[in-house]
């Protein structure tokens, strides 16, 4: 009698912890703004992030270990207006929480402005951000590269003006 309740014992705890699974599905319509669904299953809990565009999901997604709890993963990146942005958000994949969503930054990776100068010529400058994103503890670092640079429409080749890295350090907690 005690093995069978250890056994029970055993697979309610086994059960509670769950793999996290994806499906991805396009979205029918196919406009910039239209973003396609990931839907995240665990155990018996079911839900649906909405990202990407083009009626396509972000395909930079998984699941990370962050202290002992399991979490969603999801990078993405979009261009409006002149502007691309990457983002990175987290959400918990806890029973109790499951899909909420715990962190959300998003960065501007590039951004240009134009300008005429003498002669009539177009002047384009540059801010471009590259990102890297690490687990650290709790913490998510975020290692930004930051070069300023332009271009004078005949020329073939950014002039670099400045760059610079910084580090972001972002506690992840529910």
């Amino acid at each position: 009698m005690r093995y069978i309740f250890l056994i029970l014992f055993c697979l309610l705890v086994s059960c509670d912890g769950g793999e996290v699974s994806f499906e991805v599905i396009d979205n029918k319509d196919e406009c910039h703004s239209c973003p396609g669904s990931l839907v995240v299953k665990k155990n018996n809990m079911v839900d649906t992030i909405k990202t990407g565009s083009w009626g396509k999901t972000s395909d930079n997604y998984s699941v990370v270990k962050i202290l002992n709890n399991d979490y969603v993963v999801l990078k993405t990146s979009r261009f409006g207006m002149g502007i691309l942005e990457e983002g990175i958000y987290i959400y918990s994949t806890e029973n109790n929480s499951f899909l909420k969503k715990v962190f959300e930054k998003l960065y501007i990776t590039q951004a240009d402005s134009y300008n005429e100068v003498q002669g009539g010529a177009l002047k384009c400058t540059r801010i471009k951000r590259n990102l890297k994103f690490d687990f650290e503890s709790n913490f998510l670092k975020v290692n930004i590269d930051t070069t300023l640079s332009f271009l004078i429409e005949t020329d073939e080749e950014f002039t670099l003006i400045s760059s610079g890295t910084k580090q972001e350090k972002h506690i992840i907690f529910e």
